[in-house]
């Protein structure tokens, strides 16, 4: 049916952005959907002339040449907001974010079908929020809201999750309601029409509001204030500025909380920092919001960033385990692996580089998934949607991995790749500025916590010392579930 409601509204169809979220996205349109674009839109000079995954690459100039009226673009990024301004400066164009177009089908498929039937809607329900559909993510706080959503079956819970956008699309205008129940996309939904069908609501948790209308939202709370418990995860520093990380200008960590936010003034995120951060006071000052850190480093950022009370936050970690014997098969060289996406603020820069400097003394390996391709490192893709939640595991016990490389360059406010490698008995290299990963590391005395990157290499470089710090590795953990300690305060 979208196939052909777009065939009926517009003669062309063109693609903006050439990243990952293009190539995770694109190839389930096209063969789930029957969605087929003409051509792609980047704004890198270095892709303009050359083919993407068998498609042309263009300028944004070239939308000079098409007809608003009868022309889609699909945005396939995280920049959304952005990206429709720019195309907005080309002309009064139609524009939808890639998985969006799920939604739309739902929506035209289900026609004006309710959102609870007679029997859900005397059951509790709970809503949730997060920026995007956690089905399609592979990010961490996609993880925890699947675990979350079988914890919530369990209590016989109805779960909604939702979140929302502006819409600009033939027969989809103004701001809509994403709507994912139980599991499941149902469509898009107008806030007025969601809030009039959805009563008996006993909480509302947020995993974070990046990328959405924050004034949505508070809305939200006055449309429920004082009748349901708000929960606010503090998944990230989503709540503190538009950069989650709270890296200065993409570059490094700034922790401006400290310096009363000085630094700020020549970040590029400044006047959006602002706007979040006075946002989120209104939310401390005027409602009663639980909010829930997943370690004890993230709390203390977070009641340094607004001067409040450590009891204004409760940390729950997501899962529970106990400790149980390492058994490790000694190798002649040791196995050294990055874990997770590859991104700079995960160390991927910095492995490549210890690579260059120790391949022949290590074998490497990179469990995850990225783009990137280095002739000498051994890759696994590794995805919890298709191969299942312990699919990290699985792969790090099967390569037999001694050390995880966990080189995070902000302070992770839990990370599942720290504890995967513990499930999995790996020895774990990481740094001061890692957050959890460095608090557990010490706690758990499965690995080691380094100043810098020359520490790192002096390390590299002694291969009996560091044969003698895996071998004594002698824990790992089992019994891993989910923490249903947040079921309290719904």
């Amino acid at each position: 049916m979208i196939k052909e409601y777009i065939h009926a509204n517009y003669d062309s169809v063109i693609g903006w952005g050439t990243g990952r979220y293009y190539t995770q996205c694109y190839g389930e349109l096209r063969d789930k959907l029957g969605v087929d674009i003409t051509y792609l839109i980047d704004n890198n000079p270095e892709r303009w002339g050359n083919k993407f995954e068998g498609k042309e690459v263009y300028p944004p100039e070239i939308l000079k040449k098409e007809n608003p009226d009868k022309t889609l673009i699909i945005i396939f990024s995280m920049f959304y907001k952005e990206i429709k301004e720019q195309i907005s400066k080309y002309g009064n164009f139609d524009v939808v974010e890639g998985e969006e177009l799920f939604q739309i089908k739902e929506s035209l498929e289900n026609g004006e079908r309710h959102i609870l039937n007679e029997y859900e809607k005397r059951q509790d329900i709970i809503i949730t929020i997060s920026r995007n559909n956690y089905l399609h993510n592979l990010e961490g706080t996609s993880k925890f809201i699947r675990e979350q959503k079988l914890v919530l079956d369990k209590h016989n819970y109805i779960n909604l999750h939702i979140y929302w956008r502006e819409y600009k699309i033939e027969g989809f205008n103004g701001l809509m309601l994403s709507v994912v129940k139980n599991g499941k996309s149902i469509g898009l939904y107008k806030l007025e029409d969601f809030f009039g069908e959805v009563k008996n609501i006993r909480a509302i948790i947020v995993h974070n509001l990046t990328y959405l209308d924050l004034e949505v939202f508070e809305e939200i709370c006055k449309l429920v204030k004082h009748k349901t418990n708000i929960l606010y995860y503090l998944h990230d520093f989503s709540s503190v500025c538009e950069n989650i990380k709270l890296m200065y200008n993409d570059d490094c960590y700034c922790a401006a909380y400290e310096e009363n936010w000085g630094i700020c003034s020549t970040c590029k995120y400044r006047e959006r920092r602002k706007e979040i951060f006075e946002f989120h006071k209104r939310l401390i000052i005027n409602y009663d919001i639980k909010f829930i850190a997943p370690s004890e480093s993230t709390k203390t950022i977070f009641c340094k960033s607004y001067n409040i009370l450590s009891d204004r936050v409760r940390v729950i970690p997501h899962l529970t385990y106990k400790l149980i014997e390492n058994n490790k098969i000694k190798k002649d060289k040791l196995r050294i692996a990055y874990v997770g996406s590859q991104s700079k603020f995960k160390g991927w820069e910095i492995f490549k580089k210890i690579f260059e400097l120790f391949k022949d003394k290590y074998e490497f390996y990179c469990l995850g998934s990225g783009a990137e391709i280095i002739p000498g490192i051994k890759y696994c893709d590794v995805s919890f949607i298709k191969d299942g939640e312990n699919a990290m595991v699985v792969e790090l016990m099967k390569n037999s991995i001694d050390i995880s490389f966990l080189w995070s360059i902000w302070p992770e406010t839990y990370s599942y790749t720290y504890y995967e490698s513990f499930a999995a008995g790996s020895f774990v290299i990481t740094n001061n500025l890692s957050g959890n990963i460095a608090d557990q590391v010490r706690n758990n005395k499965n690995g080691i916590v380094l100043e810098d990157y020359s520490e790192l290499i002096d390390l590299l470089s002694n291969e009996d010392y560091l044969s003698y710090l895996v071998e004594n590795n002698k824990y790992r953990i089992d019994n891993i579930e989910k923490n249903n300690e947040f079921l309290v305060l719904i």
